[in-house]
C-alpha cells in the first residue's frame, strides 16, 4: 500500500473530528480524538508504518503522528497560533502545534 491508501482513510475523517474540537486545540488532542473516534483506521494505519524506526528505535507513532500533524497543517478551517508544550501519547513532554478555527475558512 502507497501512503495515501493507508493514511487518506483518517485524512477523511479529519472533518469530522474537527466539528467537535474546541476553538483552540493542539495536534496532540485532535490526534487522540481521531484515533478514539477511528480505532481501526488509526490502528491500520500504525500497523502499515510497523517497520518505521527514528534513531534506531521502532516509531510507527511517530511516523502516523507526523504524517497526521502536517495534514491537519492544510485543513483551510484552521489556522496554526504557534507551538507550545504539551504530553505525548506517552505522556511525555513535547511540542507540538496549536490550531484556531477560522470564524471564516480560508479560500486556499
Amino acid at each position: 500500500m502507497n501512503h495515501l491508501e493507508v493514511m487518506q482513510p483518517l485524512y477523511d475523517r479529519f472533518a469530522e473530528v474537527l466539528a467537535v474540537m474546541p476553538d483552540e486545540f493542539s495536534s496532540h488532542a485532535f490526534i487522540r480524538e481521531l484515533g478514539r473516534r477511528h480505532q481501526d483506521l488509526y490502528v491500520e494505519a500504525l500497523y502499515a508504518y510497523r517497520d518505521s524506526r527514528h534513531e534506531g528505535s521502532p516509531a510507527p507513532f511517530m511516523a502516523v503522528h507526523s504524517l497526521l500533524a502536517q495534514r491537519l497543517g492544510e485543513e483551510l478551517t484552521i489556522e496554526n497560533v504557534g507551538q507550545f508544550e504539551s504530553r505525548d501519547i506517552w505522556d511525555l513532554p513535547n511540542r507540538c502545534a496549536r490550531w484556531r478555527k477560522r470564524t471564516h475558512p480560508r479560500l486556499f
